[in-house]
């Protein structure tokens, strides 16, 4: 019997508000969620590449989706690797919430994937840990710093934790 060889996608969506640098308004973050993703990537591609597209829509399984981080893990046949790429090209919304998706890294086991995924939540932990920094400025309170600091952490745990349960 032959193996079924997989390709795994890290994918990040950012919004328009965040891609053109406007203002994000006072309301909370649009709520996407997998299956959201799933279906407007199928759409895509069946518009994309027709039916061709439409019948490679049932081996693409999107594995997580992390709405805080905005980070996607798809694993597809490696065949359509190339075509599911072109697709987050294409994509430029989901659930009628522009956006511009960006893909991290392809890999090629589960394991690669999240090491890439583990990665990208450090870098992105720090760049905000920077930004924390400076908005609170050196002369505030140290024990402020301090809670800010363990409540990332906290955060940063719980979005690894659920990388790492991926199989």
């Amino acid at each position: 019997m032959v193996r079924q060889k997989s390709r795994w996608l890290l994918v990040k969506l950012d919004l328009e508000e965040s891609v053109k640098n406007l203002p994000s308004p006072d309301k909370s973050p649009p709520k996407i969620e997998k299956k959201n993703l799933y279906h407007a990537l199928c759409a895509v591609i069946q518009d994309a590449f027709g039916i061709y597209g439409a019948g490679l829509s049932e081996e693409i399984h999107v594995r997580l989706y992390n709405q805080e981080t905005r980070m996607a893990i798809l694993r597809v046949p490696r065949r359509h690797a190339p075509v599911v790429q072109a697709a987050f090209t294409m994509l430029t919304s989901v659930n009628d919430i522009p956006l511009a998706a960006t893909l991290l890294s392809n890999n090629g086991s589960a394991r690669t994937c999240k090491i890439s995924a583990l990665t990208q939540l450090k870098r992105d932990f720090f760049v905000t840990m920077r930004m924390k920094d400076d908005n609170i400025g050196k002369s505030e309170d140290k024990a402020l710093k301090e809670k800010l600091q363990f409540k990332l952490l906290k955060k940063l745990d719980v979005q690894m934790a659920e990388i790492r349960s991926i199989d």
